[in-house]
């Protein structure tokens, strides 16, 4: 079971709470930073792209819920109950994300405006 008591991944002594606790708060994190990298760097937004984009963002949680849900798993009813419930874990996969996600978003601007305009101007 993953062992979580409400105030974080890391607790007072800064050990981690549980390898799988901190698996899956990684994997989210690091799931939801692909994601904005690839927004970032398709130029063209359509339809398509947008419908898969979402598909693709909502097939971490159902696999999170699916995996909670197998009796056979180690994690049987561990992820929502106990992991995803803690507010301080959702704010620590803000935190990563966005310290993770602005440079990129700031490198990528940059790229645009100031290094090669004219690669990425519209026609």
């Amino acid at each position: 079971m993953c062992q979580q008591d409400g105030y974080g991944i890391l607790g007072d002594n800064g050990q981690v709470y549980g390898g799988r606790t901190f698996g899956v708060f990684m994997t989210v994190c690091l799931v939801l930073i692909h994601h904005v990298q690839v927004g970032i760097h398709v130029r063209d937004w359509s339809t398509l792209y947008t419908a898969i984009f979402v598909a693709s963002l909502l097939s971490l949680p159902l696999a999170i819920y699916w995996t909670n849900d197998m009796p056979t798993s180690s994690m049987y009813k561990s992820f929502w109950t106990v992991v995803f419930s803690s507010p301080i874990i959702w704010l620590m996969i803000l935190l990563v994300v966005g310290a993770v996600s602005v440079p990129l978003i700031a490198v990528r601007r940059w790229r645009c405006l100031i290094q090669s305009p004219k690669f990425y101007a519209r026609d």
